[in-house]
């Protein structure tokens, strides 16, 4: 039902060219819509696939996804060290830059950064090798951070807050709470109450 509904969304988007005063930068956007939802039909394909035909392999999702976003967070971190130009995007008038540039809608690489540090939450919690998961964690933190994503933070948080809850240890609990107290004013007043 899910592709029903973004196919109709897909609909609406070619309906607003009647209405459209840019048809080529709204053809754009359809065309990167249509992109995005190929790639997750044939990621998803591909997945179903190989769990089908090969029951016993251990591929884990999670693994795969938050393996694949750390790589594309990695480069946009990178990326605006070595070539802040072509990484950053001046918005609100040019007052601020937000990491994603021209290459990627800086609320969408904040929402791809939450995919990737959902991910590496689930491996975290799995105990695999904790240092290498703690760095990928803190790359797409510093990628959320640099988007100035709101909705994307709140999205973060909310993630981060069902982890904690569903958590047995209170060490964590108490120490993710506290952080998150900790940070709230820096969120609050640099990337929610932007102006």
């Amino acid at each position: 039902i899910i592709p029903l509904f973004y196919g109709a969304y897909l609909v609406l988007g070619f309906i607003s060219f009647f209405w459209s005063t840019d048809i080529g930068y709204s053809a754009l956007q359809l065309l990167m819509n249509l992109e995005s939802f190929l790639f997750a039909y044939y990621f998803i394909a591909v997945f179903l696939l190989i769990r089908k035909h090969h029951p016993e392999s251990a591929i884990r999702l999670s693994y795969l996804l938050g393996n694949s976003v750390f790589f594309i967070l990695l480069i946009f971190v990178v990326g605006v060290i070595v070539a802040p130009d072509i990484f950053y995007r001046l918005t609100h008038g040019g007052e601020e830059a937000r990491l994603g540039g021209y290459l990627m809608n800086p609320n969408e690489l904040g929402m791809l950064a939450v995919i990737g540090a959902s991910m590496v939450a689930l491996e975290l919690r799995e105990n695999r090798s904790k240092l290498l998961l703690i760095f990928m964690m803190l790359v797409a933190l510093v990628a959320l951070v640099l988007t100035g994503s709101r909705s994307s933070m709140i999205g973060f948080v909310l993630i981060l807050l069902y982890f904690t809850l569903r958590s047995e240890n209170k060490k964590l609990k108490a120490g993710v709470l506290i952080a998150m107290a900790v940070a709230m004013p820096f969120v609050l007043s640099t990337i929610i109450f932007k102006q």
